[in-house]
């Protein structure tokens, strides 16, 4: 074995390109310095404890073959003696991402787990990761997989209070958990169940993601002493009491709220950001809560009677959504903003225009904007929706829905112009002929080579105004591929030019189905981008082969003459 192969930098990188299970077998098998790297990155991610349990004696193991090529586990032929276990810990140490699945209830029996709670030694140190699918044997299995080392814990199909009616004190076996995720059902506002998740969430000293349901006072006020917070994912309902209290957090990466009204969002994040002086007014910018992507959800909440407002209240303005963000989170941070709701929104009916999105001007980091309220149409024009995104020219992602009215052709170019580094465009856009005789004949257009799907319409869809749509579309969008979920350039649907043309001729539009109709046009629209694209290809590749015909031909004939 050469010497470079003791730098162990050199075998990390070696172990970073091989993804191949067998290549990491073999390896395990070459040499002493080879074996532990190979190992480990075999064992580092398992999805079952059924495959750790193969490397045990085959004399030691009730197993049956199973009907998906695995095995099934009843119980174990014997006690296990300690060099079973030095065994089984030799590969077990080195699992840091352990994930098991539902399909654990086929192949582990319970006696399996409450044998290997006997373990006289801790089975996984250095366990990191831990996801459980299912609710499979949780009283016998937490003490097996909850380990000092673990640092992330994902449950998703089980609430809190099951988890720790199931696994009493999660704090001692796991005190270093920094993210916690579980199944929020809708039903966890009681006022004795949430004292006892404060219970352990607080003994998490390190936690900083949180995806758990409702949390109250004490929790907030736990995650407040964070110098920073990773996700919070938080359902938040008027009644809250928390609500009325200031938090003050500061560094928070990702928050999503689920909110059953306009007036729940603002209260909630005056909770969340506001000082206790109780001022949306800061004087130090450094006062500004510091987040990178927000998310708010509107929609009832489930599982418990929504306290009433007052008969006489008049609804929060749409405008409270902006006005508050923008008097709250820093401008410099945030980059990522998601508003929507459900069609079983409470919300009332309304317009949700350019005021109201003024307030968010200022955050001109956005990459990537959502709005999306079924209850609330988008009525601003072409020249104000291009007007407010060039305050955000770093736009990657928009997705605008239930726009009052489409976009035409002049507003699409003056958002591609404003923000060119968009890759993801959702806006209903409205193509007339005339728009497009009149773009093509005038000044350069845009030209984004990233977006290839996009909501596209055109007002007449004759055979005649595919050509130069194509032209207009291959200049600005090349890379557009469909128009339509259900249409697209690619695949089975693809056609040739002639073949489109040739259908939309011999059909009557009034006898064939609209749907039917709109997808054959836009099939021979990318159709002609497409050929458009094969010349262009062409005409670049012809524009380096002839320089080198001429300088080919150019030294034959020197060397003829000589």
């Amino acid at each position: 074995m050469h010497h470079v192969f003791l730098i162990s930098e050199l075998i990390e990188l070696i172990f970073q390109q091989i993804e191949c299970q067998e290549t990491l077998f073999r390896l395990s098998r070459v040499c002493h310095v080879f074996k532990d790297p190979a190992l480990d990155a075999l064992y580092g991610s398992i999805q079952s404890l059924p495959r750790l349990l193969t490397c045990l004696s085959s004399d030691l193991l009730d197993a049956t073959p199973g009907g998906d090529g695995g095995a099934s586990f009843k119980n174990f032929c014997r006690e296990l003696t300690h060099d079973d276990w030095a065994s089984l810990a030799s590969y077990a140490r080195r699992v840091k991402n352990l994930d098991i699945k539902v399909s654990i209830h086929r192949r582990l029996h319970k006696d399996t787990f409450d044998a290997l709670c006997k373990c006289p030694i801790p089975l996984f140190p250095r366990l990191r990761t831990l996801r459980l699918s299912g609710t499979i044997y949780l009283a016998s299995l937490h003490r097996i997989v909850l380990t000092p080392s673990l640092r992330v814990l994902h449950i998703p199909d089980v609430t809190a209070d099951d988890f720790i009616s199931n696994a009493p004190t999660p704090y001692l076996y796991c005190p270093n958990i920094e993210s916690f995720t579980c199944l929020d059902k809708g039903t966890g506002r009681d006022p004795a169940k949430l004292m006892r998740l404060a219970k352990t969430l607080c003994r998490w000293k390190y936690l900083h993601h949180l995806d758990c349901g409702p949390l109250n006072v004490e929790i907030l006020a736990h995650l407040a002493h964070a110098s920073s917070l990773g996700t919070l994912v938080i359902p938040v309902m008027s009644s809250d009491t928390w609500l009325s209290e200031r938090y003050r957090l500061r560094d928070v990466d990702e928050l999503n709220l689920v909110i059953d009204s306009i007036d729940t969002w603002a209260r909630a994040l005056r909770a969340l950001f506001q000082d206790n002086e109780g001022s949306e007014s800061h004087s130090d910018k450094s006062t500004y809560a510091s987040l990178r992507a927000l998310t708010m959800t509107m929609t009832p909440i489930q599982g418990v009677l929504s306290v009433q407002a007052p008969a006489q209240r008049v609804p929060s303005p749409p405008s409270l959504i902006s006005s508050t963000l923008s008097s709250l989170v820093c401008r410099k941070h945030l980059s990522v903003l998601k508003l929507s709701d459900y069609w079983s929104s409470p919300l009332p009916k309304g317009r949700f225009g350019i005021e109201e999105l003024t307030p968010l001007r200022g955050f001109a980091q956005l990459r990537e904007l959502v709005i999306k309220f079924r209850s609330y149409p988008l009525t601003f024009d072409d020249m104000e929706l291009a007007a407010l995104v060039s305050y955000w020219p770093r736009l990657e992602r928009l997705h605008l829905t239930k726009l009052e009215q489409p976009v035409s052709l002049t507003g699409l170019i003056a958002v591609l112009q404003a923000c060119p580094s968009l890759c993801y465009l959702d806006l209903a856009v409205r193509l007339d002929p005339a728009d497009v005789a009149n773009v093509s004949a005038s000044s350069p257009l845009p030209r984004n080579a990233y977006i290839t799907w996009m909501d596209l319409e055109h007002t007449h869809e004759r055979a005649k105004d595919a050509d130069p749509l194509a032209r207009l579309l291959h200049c600005m969008l090349p890379s557009l591929l469909s128009c339509d979920r259900s249409v697209s350039s690619r695949g089975r649907d693809a056609c040739s030019p002639a073949e489109a043309r040739r259908w939309m001729l011999s059909w009557r539009r009034r006898t064939t189905e609209p749907r039917e109709w709109r997808a054959r046009f836009w099939l021979l629209v990318f159709a002609e981008m497409h050929r458009l694209k094969e010349l262009e290809e062409v005409k670049e590749s012809e524009k380096w082969v002839n320089p080198l015909a001429k300088s080919v031909a150019a030294a034959l004939s020197l060397y003829r003459r000589e």
